[in-house]
């Protein structure tokens, strides 16, 4: 955080000693507690304390799978829900109209916390506006059922779960409510019967040619 290199200075500046440390082990001898570790160097230390304070780590809440499956979002690094985009779109999900915030997306301090609830709640503001039109994505994918073999890559590559397979068909279908035009299908499709809609072969062909 901002302020978190002038914490560490001040807590120097009255003592405080810091050790990095790793594989540390805790046994009791006596009335105190021995802490054994391997310091920067790889060599094995202990040091004998009064009174030792675990500080656990942030954990994503028991049952975030379970969240992110219904709410079709994706989980990063440590099951913690993933933003759609790191700097474009920092607070939203994979899912339209759902955003994250505070723990749920990693741990974070109060500040970091409130800054990004405080970017969520613009976001929601903006879409409730009265009379506002609520315009759906254009640039979608489609799924041609000639050229289509049913071999499901697109489905295992749809990082929003917008399609599906029709097993009468024998074809994949894209629900293009749920559909982000991401291009995932598209550049995965064998067949080449994925294309993204205004942006098909031929036009980026044609917009190629026009610009050399």
């Amino acid at each position: 955080g901002k302020s978190y290199q002038r914490f560490y200075e001040e807590s120097k500046d009255k003592n405080v000693e810091f050790i990095r440390a790793e594989n540390v082990e805790i046994s009791k001898k006596g009335d105190q507690l021995i802490v054994k570790y391997k310091g920067e160097k790889g060599e094995k230390n202990s040091l004998a304390f009064d009174m030792v304070i675990l500080s656990p780590a942030v954990e994503p809440a028991s049952d975030a799978s379970k969240l992110a499956e219904l709410a079709r979002i994706s989980q990063g690094h440590g099951g913690f829900f993933d933003e759609e985009h790191e700097k474009l779109r920092p607070v939203s999900t994979s899912t339209e109209g759902i955003f994250i915030t505070g723990c749920s997306h990693s741990p974070k301090s109060i500040s970091d916390t409130i800054l990004q609830s405080e970017a969520v709640t613009g976001k929601i503001l903006c879409s409730l506006i009265p009379g506002k039109k609520i315009e759906p994505e254009v640039k979608v994918s489609q799924i041609s059922e000639s050229f289509c073999i049913g071999c499901k890559t697109c489905i295992d590559v749809c990082s929003y779960g917008a399609i599906t397979f029709d097993e009468i068909k024998k074809v994949s279908v894209v629900n293009e409510v749920i559909c982000r035009g991401c291009g995932n299908c598209v550049a995965a499709c064998p067949s080449g019967a994925a294309t993204l809609k205004h942006f098909t072969f031929n036009q980026l062909y044609q917009e190629i040619k026009e610009a050399v």
